[in-house]
């Protein structure tokens, strides 16, 4: 939202700034039907000027916002994440809509609890195209941007009424951590019935919300099993695009367990690199030429380029990729894919490149320098080290991946197969 560099809030007219921008905040649309949000927010925001930032952990805030008790365990309860969850999607969706020329943004990165405050350049006066403005930027044609519909309960029960509830939020929580989409919250629009099986309800959403993809589903109780059905609808059409069904024991011991495990699932099928959400893009717009292509579309050349791995793939996506990094050198995204490029052009012999290796291993230090929590500048690292040997690296690299994102284990394994594969090419 904005490259300019956070505010000292060591000094009091700056913290003056910060306090008025929270005022606003809590005053919004956006964060009007949730009391809680507002309390989470006002609380990282107040224990941040007052010096006690570093010191914000899941513990503090479950027993001082939450009212949980001095044995809180965030393995069991994780009432924390996902609120916090809530609050980042929230806080998009207020700087994509009312805040959209405020003087500050107030942000909670990703990985911590203590938010950063950014002066904001006013909509009319950015050149930029970052990520937000290219998810946000026009309404004709498919953007990586995407609600979640609360799961309905068909039971009465109370509990699985609550359990639906929450999976809906953890689901969420966990597309959110996808670099390349915006999740954009429901609860700008208030207390709001929308039908997903109506194709009206599904265009209106889109429209308000400015998305093109909202995900929805139901649970139907089968004694102690849940019944999940999850679907994938497209705003501009209303059309189902996807659905799968899931079953979950209710009476397991681990219950968190088995949902995090369909959560995972569901989020592979519609965020990952191969997924429904980017395939159902690029379908839209593989016939522009290369210099048509935002800085996101090119990324899709790039992912079609991973489904099929032939030469003429790659080239178009280095042609596409190498255009968008001229008008934007500061995206590590695009850093990170042409460094994956780079080295299948030294390993699988995609084409004539000269000091391939170099070459891909300088963008993945740049992109890494530019965002060192971007998974895909990680895993563009995690290649690197893998291609000289490097077992620390490899170490290190992987566990920093799994910070970023805990669900990433199908990437990790198609980044490992993909090696292997080229080190079995180099040795035919």
């Amino acid at each position: 939202m904005s490259e300019q560099a956070p505010l000292d809030i060591r000094i009091e007219e700056n913290q003056a700034r910060v306090k008025d921008q929270l005022n606003r905040i809590l005053s919004s649309k956006a964060f009007d039907q949730s009391p809680k949000m507002k309390q989470l927010l006002s609380f990282v925001v107040e224990q941040t000027l007052a010096g006690n930032g570093d010191r914000l952990k899941q513990f503090t805030i479950a027993t001082e916002v939450f009212d949980r008790d001095a044995d809180f365990d965030h393995q069991a309860d994780p009432i924390v994440r996902i609120q916090a969850g809530r609050v980042r999607r929230t806080l998009e969706t207020y700087y994509l809509t009312e805040g959209v020329n405020d003087p500050l943004v107030l942000s909670i990165p990703k990985g911590r609890y203590s938010p950063l405050f950014t002066p904001q350049v006013p909509q009319a006066a950015r050149q930029s195209t970052t990520l937000a403005q290219m998810v946000g930027e026009t309404n004709k044609s498919l953007n990586p941007t995407i609600t979640v519909l609360p799961f309905l309960s068909l039971s009465d029960d109370a509990e699985k009424r609550f359990f639906a509830e929450g999976f809906g939020e953890e689901l969420a929580t966990e597309l959110a951590r996808f670099d390349m989409l915006k999740v954009v919250s429901m609860h700008a629009l208030g207390d709001t019935n929308i039908d997903p099986r109506t194709s009206a309800d599904v265009k209106g959403l889109g429209e308000k919300l400015n998305v093109s993809f909202i995900t929805s589903g139901t649970m139907q109780a089968l004694g102690n099993k849940v019944r999940i059905y999850a679907k994938l609808y497209r705003t501009d059409s209303g059309e189902q695009v996807w659905a799968e069904k899931y079953t979950c024991d209710l009476a397991t011991e681990d219950l968190f367990s088995v949902q995090d495990d369909i959560i995972a699932e569901i989020v592979a099928e519609l965020a990952s690199s191969f997924g429904i959400i980017h395939r159902e893009i690029y379908a839209s717009c593989n016939q522009k030429k290369i210099e048509h292509l935002s800085t996101y579309e090119a990324t899709l050349r790039y992912r079609h380029y991973l489904m099929t791995l032939t030469e003429d793939t790659h080239l178009q996506a280095m042609q596409a990729l190498l255009s968008a990094v001229q008008n934007e050198p500061d995206v590590a995204l695009l850093h990170s894919m042409l460094a994956v490029l780079y080295f299948d052009a030294e390993m699988l012999g995609m084409g004539q490149v000269d000091n391939a290796v170099e070459t891909g291993l300088n963008h993945a230090r740049r992109a890494v320098e530019l965002e060192p929590s971007n998974q895909e500048a990680q895993m563009a690292m995690l290649m690197a080290h893998q291609l000289k040997d490097d077992v620390n690296g490899i170490i290190e690299t992987v566990d920093k991946v799994l910070d970023i994102n805990r669900m990433p284990l199908i990437r990790l394994v198609c980044v490992a197969g993909h090696c292997a594969w080229q080190a079995n090419s180099n040795e035919a």
